[in-house]
């Protein structure tokens, strides 16, 4: 990592940089305000000081190149207006996630202090690819469901669903992604259960971990979630 990405004239350091060279620069400021957090097309706009038909129009064109992609809530229309994006390149997310912000320590010799941090918050970065992994498992696990994330509010609560998927009959299937080890299952369960939405009967329950503690049916690990991937080619 140190010598790829955090060192002067390593290959995937200058990379990026060399990837966007020819692009206005709009594209880069709106990539990295994704990166920071900023996922909602009117924080992009405020971020970047573009007006919401410009961003819109960058972002339609970075989609259209596979570098960003959008979430919509799972149990919205297609065209819903509530959309999250994201850079669906993961390398660009990588980079603009966690090299791009150190690039001053790297201009001055200082990759190995990058490192360290990166490696602190690379179960951050792990979590979100994780939750990737998830969703396609349990697509591959009920094929004709969609699926996707959940988020909204409830009660006048805000709720976050890692893995939701809908049924065509009305039922629901429930996720919860940990990137962490020695999880108890069945406590996992219990949470989950409990974010079930009104409506929608839950059909099954799947907790993803790398690790368990205590183990039961929809516990699945890392290596599950990789096998149930690769037999399905998805």
């Amino acid at each position: 990592m140190e010598g790829e990405f955090f060192t002067k004239g390593g290959f995937l350091y200058e990379e990026a940089q060399f990837l966007l060279r020819q692009e206005p620069r709009n594209y880069f400021l709106i990539l990295r305000a994704i990166a920071d957090g900023r996922r909602r097309l009117g924080e992009i706009a405020n971020e970047t000081g573009l007006d919401k038909a410009a961003a819109s129009r960058y972002l339609h064109t970075l989609e259209l190149l596979g570098l960003v992609g959008h979430e919509i809530p799972v149990l919205e229309p297609p065209k819903a207006r509530k959309r999250l994006y994201h850079i669906s390149d993961n390398y660009l997310a990588f980079w603009f996630g966690y090299v791009q912000p150190r690039r001053a320590l790297v201009e001055q010799g200082m990759g190995d202090a990058a490192v360290e941090e990166v490696k602190a918050l690379f179960p951050q970065y792990m979590s979100r690819v994780y939750e990737q992994a998830a969703r396609r498992a349990v697509q591959a696990l009920h094929p004709g469901y969609r699926v996707g994330r959940q988020w909204g509010k409830a009660g006048g609560k805000a709720y976050e669903i890692d893995v939701m998927a809908v049924g065509p009959r009305g039922d629901a299937i429930y996720g919860e992604v940990k990137w962490s080890e020695a999880v108890d299952c069945a406590e996992e369960k219990e949470r989950l259960r409990e974010k079930a939405l009104p409506g929608l009967r839950p059909a099954a329950l799947y907790i993803f971990a790398k690790s368990y503690r205590r183990r039961g049916p929809g516990c699945l690990d890392l290596a599950d979630v990789e096998r149930i991937v690769d037999t399905n080619g998805i």
